[in-house]
Parts: C-alpha cells; sequence; structure tokens
C-alpha cells in the first residue's frame, strides 16, 4: 500500500513510518518541518500543506493517516491556537483526501481523552465530555472527519487511542512527558522515579509497535470498519502508575545494570482512584492480535535515553 502520513516524524508519526517500510509499504510523509525521522527511510517527504500536484512523482494514495497535532502541553498553554489547529488542519486533510483520485482510506489519531473522566467501562458509544483543550480539541476534529464521511464519502475511520509508550524513533520529541518516557529517563538521570500521579491511578496502555500494527491492520480493511467510524486502539496491558514504575524500576536493573527506588509525591499518597477499562472488543472482534512486548519496549527506551541522558555498561545494550 502506499502511505500518506501527515505528521510522520513525531512520536508514534515515527514510529509507524518504520514499521510500514519493514512491512514493504511505500511511504510518503508530510509535516510542517522537512526533516523525516533519523534512521528512518522514507519513499518521499513534502512540506504542508501539499500541493496535489506534489503527489505526482509518488503515484496514488492508498490510505492518508492524519497524526498531525501540537501535545497537551501545547494545548494547555494556548487552548485557542491549539483548537484552531486542531480543526483547521483535520479540515485541510480531509479536503486533500476527498480531492484525490481514487479517493484513499483516511484515518484520523484521535485520542481517549474525548472522555474526559477515566471511570467504569469506556466503549466507543459511551458519550464523549472532555475536560482538557486536548480533549476537546480531538473530539472537534473527529466531528471534522466524520462530516466528510458522511458528506463526500470520504472513507474515514477515527482511532481513539489509549496510552501509546516504547521508545520513539528519535530522541528529538515533545514527549517526554508522557508516563513510561518520563520514569525511564529518571531511570537513567536518577536514583529514583517520582511519581506525581497517584499510584493507584490506572490506565490502558498499548505498544507503539502494536498501535502501529493496528493503524497498518485497519487501513487495508476498511470494509471491517464500525458503521460510526469509530474505534478504540488500546492494549492488553491495564496497569497502575505504581506498576508502571515497577516494570521501568526491574528493567533498569537488567539493561542498565543500575537499581533505583518508587517515590509517590506527599500529595498525592494514599489517594484512590475508580477503577477503569479501556474496550477494545471492536478491533478484538476484527481478529487483530497484540504482541504486548512491554520489556522490549521499556528496554529500548531505556537505551535510548542512556544514550542522550547517560552512559551505558559495555553489556548492557547488548
Amino acid at each position: 500500500m502506499n502511505f500518506l502520513l501527515i505528521g510522520g516524524s513525531g512520536y508514534l508519526g515515527g514510529r509507524l513510518a518504520v514499521w510500514l517500510r519493514q512491512q514493504r509499504h511505500r511511504v510518503l510523509v508530510s509535516g510542517r518541518s522537512n526533516n523525516t525521522t533519523a534512521g528512518t527511510t522514507v519513499n518521499s517527504v513534502v512540506p504542508w500543506p501539499i500541493r496535489k500536484e506534489q503527489l505526482a512523482s509518488f503515484g496514488y494514495i492508498d490510505a492518508v493517516v492524519h497524526l498531525a497535532s501540537p501535545d497537551q502541553r501545547a494545548a494547555g498553554a494556548d487552548p485557542t491556537a491549539f483548537l484552531k489547529t486542531s480543526v483547521e488542519l483535520a479540515w485541510q486533510v480531509c479536503e486533500l483526501a476527498a480531492s484525490l483520485r481514487p479517493v484513499p482510506v483516511m484515518l484520523y489519531l484521535s485520542s481517549a481523552h474525548v472522555y474526559g473522566t477515566w471511570e467504569g467501562t469506556i466503549t466507543e458509544q459511551t458519550h464523549p465530555q472532555p475536560l482538557h483543550p486536548y480533549g476537546l480539541g480531538k473530539r472537534l476534529a473527529e466531528e471534522v472527519t466524520l462530516l466528510f464521511r458522511r458528506r463526500n464519502d470520504v472513507p474515514t475511520l477515527c482511532i481513539r487511542l489509549s496510552n501509546v509508550f516504547g521508545a520513539p524513533a528519535k530522541a528529538e520529541i515533545t514527549q517526554w512527558n508522557l508516563l513510561f518516557n518520563d520514569l525511564c529517563r529518571q531511570a537513567v538521570t536518577t536514583d529514583t522515579l517520582t511519581l506525581n500521579s497517584a499510584g493507584t491511578q490506572r490506565r490502558n496502555f498499548v505498544t507503539l509497535t502494536d498501535a502501529a500494527r493496528a493503524i497498518d491492520f485497519l487501513a487495508a480493511r476498511p470494509s471491517d470498519w464500525p458503521a460510526d467510524g469509530i474505534i478504540h486502539v488500546g492494549g492488553g496491558m491495564d496497569l497502575s502508575i505504581l506498576e508502571a514504575a515497577e516494570l521501568v524500576k526491574s528493567r533498569a536493573k537488567v539493561v542498565l545494570e543500575k537499581v533505583v527506588s518508587i517515590k509517590q509525591a506527599a500529595s498525592v499518597n494514599g489517594t484512590t482512584s475508580p477503577p477503569f477499562q479501556f474496550s477494545i472488543d471492536r478491533l478484538s472482534a476484527l481478529a487483530f492480535k497484540w504482541n504486548n512486548d512491554a520489556d522490549r519496549e521499556i528496554d529500548e527506551t531505556l537505551r535510548l535515553c542512556a544514550r542522550h541522558w547517560g552512559s551505558l555498561s559495555p553489556c548492557a545494550g547488548s
């Protein structure tokens, strides 16, 4: 297949580009920067916004994957700019997809943050109630995507992603504040993993490998997409914050040959969180199989952190 990745050099986009190339797909990346993912050989790179004539040498597009988005911190710092960017980008990407012939499938990478409250069992039919500008921006972009599905007959799918984790294709990303990324960097730079959220708080996690595999899997099966155009991509791992820290602690001992401790911030010690389950039944019903190789993702993240913020012992990188 021929893939066009909008925002294909970010955290998920970089790893998705790597995966697609490994599967012998052709990959065209577009973003506001011309920098491709370090270590990734893509077929072509074009700046955003794209002019249709720029696609001529690449050929037809089978699938457009829209990943471009500022992160949560940017959304919180300037909500108005984030909402404007989210809606405008979604409209522009949908317009591009609608103008291509043949019309490609389009997958929009949304987020579980559209639900706002993380408690109880959340399915694709749970009513979204965003509590943060990031979730609201994602929800508005979903509505744009679904509008083009209804009005322009563009085959679109909104993928509500849970918490992805794993080593980025390059260290120059902004998402080092994500839980596993932050814990791995702490393991390299300090002797203590400090938890700023309640250790009992549970989240659904999916490895970057499985997220990329799921996007590839779904892009090839538009006839199997849900009628409402929404699907969850999560993982088979429901972990508390403390359990995630314990995983990083155990892998740091193996990879870095280093013993680290875990400390919860005093303000969250003893707090509890409501039960939470992020349903992945729709994806499972399509016979998608997860690898759930958490150790490998954590190990590679630790090694990347060690190369940039610390040092590896001679045997640790083997």
